[in-house]
């Protein structure tokens, strides 16, 4: 067997969807709450999640992540603190955002957990309306999903993924021409 990676193996993150916007996690609270627990995970979509943190808050350093456990097949659980850092420091140049309201309070901690569905539901945590049609949607797409909550509700979820080659195509169709059976191997999650 020949392996070829159909795809550049850099995964970014493509879609934030949050649940409940009327609750007091605002989208770039979020989004810094969930890159800073990311930053303390060596998971390969980690990475993708923290620098998409970053790059949308225009911060080079997020908040402070402590009791961090991974759980393989499942996600990650921490607690997150001076994510309001994150925003105090932000260039001047760049412009902001966020309302005050939009911004953590001061030293504020969260406890979060950040995985699939099945971690959701083993820590008894509700998941929201329509968060099943819109993960199945970003998965119909071919982007991976993962679900956070932010002290004990399902508060949103990050889609990813990887940018297929420009000749990842060609290059499959040429095998086939050899005839070459070619299968694809992800590292996605398994249909049940």
């Amino acid at each position: 067997a020949l392996p070829i990676s159909l795809t550049y193996g850099k995964p970014k993150v493509v879609g934030v969807q949050l649940f409940d916007i009327t609750s007091t996690i605002r989208r770039r609270v979020f989004v810094g709450v969930i890159g800073t627990a990311e930053s303390g995970s060596e998971h390969p979509l980690a990475k993708a999640i923290v620098d998409f943190a970053k790059q949308e808050l225009a911060a080079e350093q997020l908040g402070r992540v402590f009791d961090f456990e991974a759980r393989p097949g499942f996600g990650l659980k921490c607690s997150v603190t001076h994510v309001d850092q994150v925003f105090a420091f932000r260039d001047n140049r760049t412009p902001s955002l966020a309302s005050e309201r939009d911004k953590p309070r001061a030293n504020q901690k969260y406890a979060v957990l950040v995985g699939n569905r099945k971690w959701m539901e083993k820590n008894e945590l509700e998941i929201p309306m329509g968060a099943d049609e819109a993960m199945q949607e970003f998965e119909r797409c071919g982007q991976t999903v993962v679900m956070a909550a932010i002290d004990g509700k399902v508060s949103g979820m990050i889609a990813i993924a990887d940018t297929v080659r420009d000749e990842a195509a060609d290059a499959v169709m040429m095998m086939r021409n050899m005839g070459i059976e070619c299968a694809m191997l992800t590292g996605g999650r398994s249909e049940e």
